[in-house]
């Protein structure tokens, strides 16, 4: 179990269910949809700026639409889910929206090397029903 996702389990308010099989794959990310943005970002299409979701490098990650994927930057994490892929060219693997990038680093830094581990074993923090 990394420490990244006991953090994670622990600020969420669960405990994580680890597989040993979890994929681990370091590159960059970026961030799309910045507040304000209009055009054909995925912004306009039902996501917003603060989402936890992300476009994925098809080529280079096993990941696919819908899946969860834990996103680290040194000490800090982020779960998000895959709703798009991205032509990310070079070791770019992953644009996240500005939220989720913001959570890991300022935006003005652009670019950060991240690792990407499968997310689908981790269960979200439980929310109030009324």
């Amino acid at each position: 179990m990394t420490t990244a996702i006991l953090v994670l389990a622990i600020l969420a308010g669960s405990v994580p269910q680890t597989d040993p099989g979890s994929v681990l794959l370091g590159g960059k990310a970026t961030h799309y949809c910045l507040p304000g943005q209009r055009g054909t970002s995925y912004c306009t299409r039902g996501y917003g700026p603060e989402d936890m979701v992300a476009a994925i490098d098809r080529k280079d990650t096993p990941w696919r639409k819908g899946d969860r994927v834990l996103v680290t930057h040194g000490s800090r994490s982020v779960v998000v889910t895959i709703v798009d892929v991205c032509a990310c060219k070079g070791a770019r693997l992953i644009d996240l929206t500005s939220g989720a990038f913001r959570r890991l680093a300022p935006l003005s830094r652009g670019v950060i090397a991240v690792e990407l581990t499968d997310a689908s074993t981790i269960r979200p923090p439980a929310t109030d029903t009324d």
